[in-house]
């Protein structure tokens, strides 16, 4: 009879991480007002950008109503 590998249980299995190339988790990434530093630091890095360039960033929705 085989035998099984010992598992702890106080282990929390990790949650699968949602790719952020999905339209989605991007949105919800990059498209939200509590995470606009991280847009900041995004658009920085892939428009290469000087550090203080960026100063506001304003979010418009774009769904329709």
């Amino acid at each position: 009879m085989p035998t099984q590998p010992n598992k702890s249980p106080l282990r929390t299995p990790t949650p699968a991480l949602l790719p952020p190339k999905v339209d989605i988790v991007f949105k919800m990434l990059f498209g939200d007002k509590r995470n606009i530093n991280i847009l900041r630091e995004f658009l920085k890095a892939v428009l290469h950008l000087p550090f203080d360039e960026v100063e506001t960033i304003s979010l418009t929705d774009s769904h329709l109503k």
